[in-house]
């Protein structure tokens, strides 16, 4: 009988065949697991990325990555390698959770918590967060915004809670007890007035590695007398900050003649800088003299005036992301080179030992943002550009189309399987394009 189930359960597949990917799987080295686990981490987070891109178009569900989870659930080995890797970035919502609340989630699951954001955290949570700190012994990111300096200031809590009761001197003393422990900090929707208290209550100076200031508010302070002290001058006291990022908010008019008043990061080697003002590109300059890696997002199609060359000595990886790719906005960075064509301008960048980078648009959003706000008054120089790359890439596409004719006819089956890892990567736009 028991014979008959078993063939029943296996119709064309012996035990041994049907078994064998999971016994290979349990057999594979530790190292080898946390490498798998890691790769199929990354491939979800570039999904991510595509799902922030889509979700105000509806298409979010449909590339949703979600391969970490399903590769956890194969097997019990498999899913102890992934554990450290599931929850690396809590939110409120987990911090209220009872299994948190009572120590009762994996160690391993703990573990792999990085970073925690309480950008949006009523005061309770950021009690229920000082009392589970201890919880988390490898995070060193957190991410806080204006709503938690709020909430921190809060005088009329809700006295029928007794965590809304805590006093806030409680909460911020167990803050600044803790604050050694963070190496990155995001500030979200702050501004330069309110700044330096918060740097002060969530950072270190003598720990603090990397910050980042989203949706930042510059305007209220833009205009400056010469006996005032530098802008962003709390930054000085960071001495081990070598990682900063500015997203400034869109509705600041940052001016090119206030950049000289802004305070200079000689210890910065990693700087990421967007915004919509053309004070952008000479603030780089200014702000991060001796930066090796340099992220400037710009967002207007075209410059009002020619920015001035800079020099930048210490440079070696430069990325450009702007909704096109004008020449005369890459001027700057090339100390006087005027080429239209990016591709001599990427050569002569690496003759001097610049990784060069020009991105349509930021992430995958290129066309889809491209097509819907396309400007019919383009500068000469893109309509010449566009139809240079054009033309070359209608001349590549014919001898791929050839070649594929031909390995079809010859049954070249190598060349064929060639021809499909070149052209993989095309192959996955195209499924992100027409979802």
């Amino acid at each position: 009988m028991s014979s008959s189930t078993g063939s029943s359960s296996n119709i064309g597949t012996s035990a041994g065949e049907q078994t064998s990917a999971k016994h290979q799987l349990d057999t594979l080295p530790a190292e080898l697991l946390k490498l798998i686990v890691v790769l199929v981490k990354e491939q979800d987070e570039r999904l991510h990325d595509v799902v922030d891109t889509f979700e105000t178009m509806g298409w979010a569900s449909r590339v949703q990555g979600n391969g970490l989870n399903a590769f956890s659930s194969t097997c019990k080995r498999l899913r102890e390698a992934a554990l450290p890797f599931m929850c690396e970035h809590v939110r409120s919502p987990h911090l209220k959770h009872p299994l948190f609340q009572l120590g009762a989630l994996p160690p391993a699951l703990l573990g792999g918590v990085r970073k925690i954001d309480c950008s949006a955290i009523r005061r309770e949570t950021l009690a229920l967060l000082v009392a589970g700190m201890s919880l988390l012994p490898n995070a060193d990111g957190m991410e806080i915004s204006r709503d938690t300096m709020l909430a921190l200031s809060q005088t009329n809590a809700d006295m029928a809670n007794a965590l809304a009761a805590i006093p806030s001197e409680i909460i911020e003393n167990t803050f600044r007890r803790c604050r050694s422990r963070w190496r990155s900090v995001t500030y979200c929707d702050g501004s330069e007035s309110d700044l330096e208290q918060a740097l002060e209550l969530f950072c270190d100076p003598a720990k603090l590695e990397r910050l980042e200031l989203e949706q930042f508010e510059l305007f209220e302070l833009a205009l400056r007398h010469s006996t005032q002290p530098a802008r962003l001058e709390h930054l000085s006291r960071y001495h081990h900050l070598t990682s900063l990022s500015i997203d400034i908010s869109s509705d600041d008019l940052l001016d090119t003649a206030d950049v000289p008043n802004f305070v200079r990061l000689p210890a910065l080697r990693s700087f990421e800088i967007e915004g919509w003002a053309q004070a952008i590109l000479p603030l780089a300059e200014q702000m991060a003299p001796n930066v090796v890696d340099l992220r400037i997002n710009f967002g207007p199609s075209r410059l009002e005036t020619q920015p001035a060359a800079f020099h930048l000595p210490h440079l070696r990886h430069l990325t450009v992301e702007m909704l096109w790719t004008a020449a005369d906005l890459l001027h700057a960075f090339a100390n006087g080179w005027s080429d239209d064509d990016i591709a001599a301008l990427a050569a002569k960048c690496a003759s001097r030992g610049i990784e060069f980078e020009v991105k349509p648009c930021s992430r995958v959003e290129t066309e889809h943002r491209a097509f819907t706000s396309m400007s019919r008054d383009w500068p000469a120089d893109v309509k010449k550009v566009c139809e240079k790359k054009g033309a070359s890439l209608r001349d590549l596409l014919d001898w791929a189309t050839r070649r594929i004719h031909w390995l079809e006819q010859t049954g070249d089956v190598a060349g064929m399987r060639e021809m499909v890892e070149v052209l993989t990567e095309l192959k996955q736009r195209q499924v992100l394009e027409e979802v």
